[in-house]
């Protein structure tokens, strides 16, 4: 939370590439109502967890030292 309040204001959204899961994946029900026929799709994501996904292994890193 206190990544979000400081970085992002919450309302910025990202699109962000995304391949639909093998038929053998846990989700892959749900996912098949979302991607339907199609391989890859746009999903529009909160920037608030583009940027946590995108800056996560810095942090890791800044950790271990």
């Amino acid at each position: 939370m206190l990544f979000m309040l400081t970085i992002s204001n919450g309302k910025g959204m990202v699109n962000y590439h995304r391949r639909r899961p093998r038929t053998t994946a846990t989700l892959a029900k749900a996912t098949h109502a979302v991607f339907g026929d199609h391989i890859v799709i746009i999903l529009p994501i909160p920037d608030f967890i583009n940027l946590y996904n995108y800056y996560i292994n810095g942090v890791n890193k800044a950790d271990q030292l």
